[in-house]
């Protein structure tokens, strides 16, 4: 595998039967593309979740976002549109 230049954020429901797929697509994605893949709860920090997903949307080069919530998507567009 090449040098991981670039990082891909996940927002997606935590639930365990999403978790599986959450994993395949991050090792393909890993493997074939050489893009290092993230997910808000992967890492334990002491900030709230709010600000960790944040920081994630503002420093990610690819964002994968999947909900079927309106307010959930239009707080994505908003964190998109100020990164």
């Amino acid at each position: 595998m090449s040098e991981v230049k670039h990082t891909c954020f996940f927002i997606m429901p935590f639930s365990p039967e999403l978790h599986y797929f959450y994993l395949y697509l991050k090792q393909y994605i890993e493997q074939h593309h050489a893009i290092r893949c993230e997910r808000a709860d992967a890492q334990v920090l002491t900030k709230p979740i709010i600000n960790k997903i944040t920081d994630f949307i503002r420093n990610a080069d690819v964002i994968i976002a999947d909900s079927n919530d309106v307010a959930v998507m239009s707080q994505i567009i908003k964190w998109l549109s100020e990164k």
